[in-house]
């Protein structure tokens, strides 16, 4: 996704969105073609579907994990690094 946004040399950011950005007031910006748009968000829903499947059932023992829940919270980290060249 970074090579097809061009986004392969940006610096990281700490939060997925400007906490004071108000999306649905933007009325005098640039209406951009809808393809790389939906495309590019189409990704990211498939994504964090992906994650948000497994991350609801090992945070079920939030408050008394096991060394098997650990060992798959860190193959999710793996999991996600592993996409990297897919994803991100």
């Amino acid at each position: 996704m970074l090579k097809e946004t061009g986004k392969t040399t940006c610096k990281p950011v700490s939060t997925p969105i400007d906490r004071n950005l108000r999306l649905g007031s933007v009325e005098e910006d640039i209406v951009m073609g809808k393809e790389m748009y939906q495309r590019l968000v189409g990704r990211l829903i498939y994504l964090s579907h992906n994650v948000a499947f497994v991350m609801s059932l090992v945070s079920q023992f939030m408050h008394q994990p096991k060394e098997v829940h650990l060992q798959v919270a860190l193959r999710i980290v793996q999991y996600l690094k592993g996409r990297q060249g897919n994803f991100v």
